[in-house]
């Protein structure tokens, strides 16, 4: 009894229309704050590198990655990684063990396995090509063109997630799901 006014009182309700400007400069607003100058009616520096002063590190030191890329250090980070159980690799062993399929489980475990190397192989060497790339254009663009550039390529990137989410969401509720 108490649900039925709300019902009825949205049964009746009218959408609102937000016109687009007030988000469009609290946008621009935003992009402005990230992007802007460092020169302040103040006299202390502001410093932004690796020691921030936080208490913890933000990434390795250079002398803790310096020097070539032995097969021990890479075998011994692949090791690290691959240690660890893949949660949705022992969910399918479970379930092929409790249906008495345990090598057809092993095989999936395996197939699995092979696809997820494959993957982050895969974007490993496009993130070093990206990396050497990304290192030659920023050498000939200025710090104000960088940060466009950078903002523009985060925004590309948050945009393609969107309509990756929205066109497998359309997807779902065009096939009933």
């Amino acid at each position: 009894k108490a649900i039925r006014p709300l019902v009825r009182r949205a049964a009746v309700a009218k959408p609102v229309v937000v016109p687009a400007a007030p988000a469009l400069k609290g946008a621009a607003a935003l992009r402005a704050i990230a992007v802007h100058e460092h020169a302040h009616a103040h006299d202390h520096a502001h410093v932004h590198d690796d020691d921030c002063g936080c208490g913890h590190a933000h990434a390795p030191a250079p002398e803790q990655v310096a020097g070539p890329l032995s097969w021990r250090r890479a075998w011994s980070a692949i090791l690290a990684v691959g240690l660890r159980p893949c949660s949705g690799a022992l969910i399918v062993l479970v379930f092929a063990l409790s249906q008495g399929f345990f090598l057809a489980g092993v095989a999936s475990a395996l197939a699995m396995g092979l696809g997820t190397g494959l993957t982050v192989a895969m974007l490993a060497c496009l993130a070093v090509a990206a990396g050497g790339a990304a290192t030659r254009l920023g050498r000939r663009m200025s710090g104000a063109g960088a940060a466009r550039l950078r903002y523009a390529v985060e925004a590309l990137a948050a945009l393609a997630v969107l309509l990756l989410g929205v066109t497998l969401l359309g997807g779902m509720v065009a096939g009933g799901g």
